[in-house]
Order: structure tokens, then sequence, then C-alpha cells
């Protein structure tokens, strides 16, 4: 599909055009450019899966923007992608920063949100893998070593009797 060029190295695939979702979901392997969108391009690889990218220019580095899986984005969302990041790259924005800077931002805002203290992580994995333990004693044996360390008074069990996580023995607490 493609072939060397002699000078720099570099493997130069040919494209071909799609202009329509079902030419998009029976392209054979290669790169395909989609036509009526200036620069959205659909990669199909070895085993079959394909996914769209947006290649631009800004300035002298040629760059290409992943917009995923042909899977998961139909032709016309790729489209819409498209030519969304061609608007921000014609106002001078490189779309993968400004993408960067996105997930970045989305990403400070959730963690600025409530913390979880360490009782509630461990009492959501024993909520999501005690069921699974086949001993009864199983969530006992992992918790009490939990509660009997010296913690914070927040972050330790409240009360130590707790009927959740029996104990092995009748009397008090061990």
């Amino acid at each position: 599909m493609g072939w060397r060029d002699g000078c720099e190295g570099r493997t130069i695939v040919k494209t071909k055009t799609i202009s329509a979702a079902l030419q998009a979901a029976n392209a054979p392997v290669g790169v395909h450019k989609i036509a009526g969108v200036a620069g959205l391009y659909l990669k199909i690889g070895e085993t079959g899966a394909g996914s769209y990218f947006y290649r631009y220019r800004l300035g002298d580095r040629r760059r290409e923007i992943g917009l995923g899986s042909r899977d998961k984005v139909s032709l016309a969302d790729a489209c819409k992608a498209a030519k969304a990041w061609a608007v921000l790259r014609d106002e001078g924005h490189d779309p993968i920063e400004t993408r960067r800077r996105e997930r970045a931002d989305n990403l400070a805002k959730s963690r600025a949100q409530q913390p979880i203290t360490f009782k509630q992580m461990a009492e959501t994995y024993l909520q999501a893998h005690g069921g699974s333990w086949k001993h009864r004693y199983a969530k006992a044996g992992w918790w009490n070593p939990l509660a009997k360390i010296r913690l914070p008074d927040h972050w330790r069990a409240q009360p130590r009797r707790d009927r959740d996580f029996p104990h092995h023995c009748d009397h008090a607490p061990c």
C-alpha cells in the first residue's frame, strides 16, 4: 500500500477518498481521506480496526489529532469534530494543546471536589469485592486490621461492633 522514500526513510501511504458512511464501514486496510472535510482521514489497521484522525499544519509542523475509533465515532461526528478543530486551528490555536489543557482542567476540577477518606475507600472496596470472598470471616479478616491500627478518628470505622464485620468469637470484640 505504500513505498519507501529513499532519501528520508519515511513510509508514504497512498490515500483513497471515502465519501459515505458505508464506504467508511467497509474500507480496506490503509489510510483513507474523507471527502468534504479538509484534513479528515480514516486509518484502517491490519486487524480491521479503524480510527479517524484530523491532520493539519500549524506553522512548519504537521500534526495529527485522534478523533476516535470507527466503532465508537460515526463519520458524521468525525466530520463535525474535524471542522471544529479546523476552526480552532484557523484562529491560531493548536488543537492538540487545547485538548491537553481541557483534559488537565477537567482533572483539576474533579480533584477539587470533596476528597475521599481512607475509610470511604476501604468500605467501597469491601462492598465491591467482599461478596466474592468465600469464607464467612474474610471480610472481618480484611477489615479488622484496618480498624485496629491507629488512624485519625474520621478514618476509623464507627462503631467497632459493626454487624457487617462479624468477629470470630462470641464475646466482646477481639
